[in-house]
């Protein structure tokens, strides 16, 4: 704290005035323009604790100390020599208080200003008597140096301001824009999470000098203190959220948008009555609405809080990443797109975002978990519900539209995920399109200069539903949840759960998106054109979730002994599966690691050591739970995976799998290419194995966006031949894989040991989804009748049931094809081929089920020796 602050004050707020935060770019930004210009902070309206947060760090960090403040007469926050001396000087009027913001910055000093005043029971106007941001624009006409002005604005204990005034906000000011009472009641209260946020900068020389020259200082300043504002705006909707309206208010908006009204007229003319519809509506919507309360909110973080600390090691939480999603928020309306693992996903992310300062997301949660009393305790924490499908109630769907565009015109920033359901085998689904493309049509209506959508991933060590998970993808069926299944859900507090993961990747602008695809808000009269954005949008996304996943140690592990698949695995076999796979994904790009499986800063390698020791300490929990047995025999230390632990051990392999899937798929292609090792196929038909193999799996897997088949292929053979178990070579010789002509290229499986174990651990990865449509391919002539049909569920149960005879007998070799995940998924790639069409509930065969199906085996059939 400045050394004038009178010692009262000292002694009341010096404490929590320590714990007021700023960030590291914004700190960067402003000694930056220090160097080139005039700082001048801006604050919205006039509070002495916002003037002492930031004279508290701008002392602390060093930054540019104001000589002048405007609009704020800080004598009784100071001392009594400075007071005194002060007194001697005069009192300062609205003249002098211009005069001598005019003299410091024509001397080169900082300044700090406020714009307006708070309203509150003893302040009755918001005007200010100088006119502060005139006297800059006058200044900066007559001098070259630019005068940089940084709006600042002090985030306390999130809470939303309210649309309709209180009686509380008229006596002590609005949450926005407090009295005094009320803002040190809030830097009392805000505790660790006091946090001085700076917005962008406004540079006044370029403001004036970009087509402004002629116009009045009146008019500059009334367009400088918009610019302002709408910043501050953005800002502060990242911690604060948009003032808050009432249930009732919002429910009364939302049935009033047009197109909502425009479904309810469609509702009378097929026979109801207008009273009807509109009463239909209504109770939709309040089956919908969430009922956020920021104070229950807390309650539950608190509890929240103590059940974690009694089930988890740790959760997560890399610091840049929560800046990077500040950035983002000050962008636009802000979308939170998360994996989706785990029942836990829904509580998790707004308590990151709760104790780091932000307002929690209104949440879309299934309308499974809208039970009581579950729904209304979500309900008030920010979750609105939908049903898993509108077929069939065309108002309902007009409803929830109505209701996502409204939370998004609102500026609230929401929170959905794109998989829908949760993820059973571990890895990111394809991305369901219905909410995302509500988010982008309402982007489309609005105002808003953008939005940001945000990949994010939630990675568990240990899930809570994994054992339920495993019963379902063996066939059982899907227990719905209940109150009495929270109930029994309380055993998870006798189990540890090891660490929780929660990392944000690269935030992604709607508008940049559309941008480079041709459109624009002007030009969007194409739905197709909007569609395939959206469509290439969901998947950006989802490859933006994967990129985003933390390795662990865990992953590598289980990943090693699919890889290996042996009956036993001895210990040092097992751990160089493990880093042979960290080191392929470090090469290959991979950026988010568990402490310990970086790489040594001074080789650039791993670090084998740290590998070990994290490795063994998973290989310790993965043997303490009985998924994996522990033996010594002629001198060696062996890991017998647990017949019934596969489908558990699969969800943590599938954690990292995308990083391996190309040169996998370039392994399985070599094979049903028929090479073996030492053997040369040429290049052109592994190439087209492999373009058939991901088309086989592309409801499995996420490739690169915007990236053709040729280059992600070309690339993942240069990484096969990296990790050593391919060679590439052209009329004899080797050469790059650059050249465009693969006619005359070959591979050549490479001979060895080594090789051949890299080669044998590439395939493995995939083998369970490779097996798994192989045997529905086979067997779906016999499922679906020629010249009839049969249920879907009866089909995909009797696939199942062939899939897990082949796994008993030995035929399979991979116990995780067993999957009724995979099997459906199969089935659902044979419907979008017409190899299967559906009526209703069953199954029929499609037109081109007789071309579909041997072309697809043939992809599975490596050529006769012949």
């Amino acid at each position: 704290m400045p050394a004038r602050v009178s010692p009262a004050l000292r002694a009341v707020l010096g404490r929590r005035l320590d714990a007021v935060t700023v960030g590291d770019d914004d700190l960067a930004m402003v000694r930056d323009l220090a160097a080139r210009g005039t700082v001048v902070w801006v604050h919205r309206s006039r509070n002495p604790v916002d003037h002492l947060a930031l004279a508290h760090v701008v002392a602390r960090e060093g930054l540019p100390r104001a000589a002048y403040v405007g609009g704020l007469n800080v004598m009784a926050l100071q001392s009594l020599p400075v007071v005194l001396s002060r007194l001697r000087r005069g009192m300062v009027n609205a003249r002098r208080d211009e005069a001598l913001l005019e003299r410091g910055i024509k001397a080169g000093f900082a300044a700090e200003i406020f714009l307006r005043r708070p309203l509150h029971l003893l302040s009755q106007s918001s005007a200010m008597r100088a006119r502060f941001i005139e006297v800059l624009a006058r200044c900066q006409r007559e001098q070259e140096r630019p005068i940089f002005l940084v709006p600042v604005f002090l985030a306390l204990r999130q809470r939303p301001g309210h649309f309709e005034p209180t009686t509380l906000d008229a006596i002590f000011g609005s949450v926005e824009e407090p009295g005094l009472i009320r803002a040190v009641g809030r830097l009392l209260a805000a505790g660790d999470t006091a946090r001085l946020e700076m917005s962008e900068a406004i540079d006044l020389k370029a403001f004036i000098d970009d087509d402004r020259r002629d116009l009045p200082d009146a008019v500059i300043a009334k367009k400088v203190r918009w610019t302002i504002l709408h910043h501050l705006a953005r800002v502060e909707r990242v911690a604060h959220g948009p003032p808050m309206k009432s249930h009732r208010r919002l429910r009364d908006e939302v049935l009033k948008d047009h197109k909502l009204k425009a479904a309810i007229d469609v509702a009378v003319a097929g026979g109801l009555s207008r009273p009807q519809a509109e009463k239909r509506a209504t109770r939709n919507l309040n089956e919908i609405a969430a009922r956020f309360d920021v104070d229950i909110t807390r309650f539950i973080d608190m509890i929240l809080r103590a059940i974690w600390a009694r089930i988890y090691d740790a959760i997560v939480v890399d610091d840049a990443d929560i800046a990077r999603v500040r950035a983002a928020a000050r962008r636009g309306p802000l979308v939170i797109v998360p994996s989706h693992r785990s029942h836990i996903d829904y509580l998790v992310m707004s308590q990151v975002m709760l104790q780091r300062g932000m307002l929690p997301p209104h949440i879309a949660a299934g309308d499974n978990l809208s039970f009581f009393p579950l729904g209304p305790i979500l309900r008030r924490g920010g979750a609105f519900f939908l049903r898993r499908s509108f077929k069939g109630d065309a108002l309902y769907g007009a409803v929830f539209r109505a209701y996502v565009r409204k939370l998004f015109k609102e500026g609230l920033t929401q929170e959905f995920f794109i998989e829908g359901g949760r993820s059973r085998i571990g890895k990111t689904l394809p991305p369901k399109l219905g909410l995302l493309s509500m988010v982008v049509e309402a982007w489309l209506e609005s105002r808003e200069d953008d939005a940001v959508f945000v990949p994010a991933h939630i990675a568990y060590e240990k899930i809570v539903e994994a054992n339920s998970y495993t019963k379902e993808l063996g066939g059982a069926a899907k227990e719905k949840e209940s109150a009495k299944g929270l109930v029994k859900a309380a055993g998870v507090l006798g189990g540890r759960y090891g660490k929780v993961f929660v990392t944000f990747g690269e935030p992604i602008s709607l508008k940049g998106h559309l941008a480079q695809r041709g459109l624009g808000k002007e030009d969007v009269d194409d739905p197709d054109a909007v569609r395939a954005a959206i469509a290439a949008l969901g998947h950006r996304i989802v490859y933006g979730i994967n990129r985003a996943g933390v390795v662990t140690a865990m992953s590598l592990v289980c990943a090693s002994l699919f890889g290996f698949r042996r009956k036993g695995l001895d210990e040092v076999t097992l751990l160089l599966g493990a880093r042979m796979l960290l080191a392929h994904i470090h090469r290959t790009g991979g950026e988010r690691f568990e402490a310990g499986l970086g790489v040594v800063p001074e080789t650039g390698s791993v670090d084998d050591d740290a590998v070990k020791l994290a490795a063994m300490e998973a290989l310790k929990k993965l043997v303490r739970d009985g998924l994996v047995h522990k033996a010594e025999a002629d001198g060696r230390t062996l890991y017998r995976v647990d017949d019934a632990a596969w489908l558990v051990l699969d969800l943590h392999k599938n954690h990292v799998l995308h990083h391996a899937v190309p040169e996998a798929i370039v392994a399985t292609a070599l094979a049903f290419s028929g090479a073996g090792p030492g053997q040369t196929v040429p290049r052109a038909d592994v190439k087209r194995r492999a373009r058939a193999l991901s088309r086989l799996l592309k409801l499995e897997f996420i490739f690169q966006p915007n990236l053709p088949f040729d280059a992600l292929f070309d690339a993942a053979v240069d990484q096969s031949a990296v990790v050593g178990f391919v060679s590439t070579r052209k009329d004899g010789a080797a050469h790059s894989v650059d050249d465009d002509d693969d006619d005359d290229q070959h591979i050549t499986v490479a001979d060895g040991d080594l090789p051949r174990a890299a080669w044998r651990f590439s395939r493995n990865l995939i083998r369970g989804f490779v097996e798994c449509y192989g045997v529905v391919l086979r067997r779906i002539g016999e499922m679906v009748p020629k010249d009839g049909d049969r249920e879907y569920k009866a089909v995909v149960t009797g696939l199942l049931e062939a899939v897990s005879a082949g796994v008993i007998s030995g035929d399979l070799r991979a116990p995780e094809a067993a999957s009724k995940v995979v099997v459906e998924n199969a089935v659902t790639l044979l419907l979008e081929l017409s190899a299967l069409k559906q009526q209703g509930k069953n199954l029929q065969r499609g037109a081109a089920f007789d071309d579909v199906i041997p072309e697809l085996l043939g992809v599975l059939t490596p050529p006769s020796p012949g």
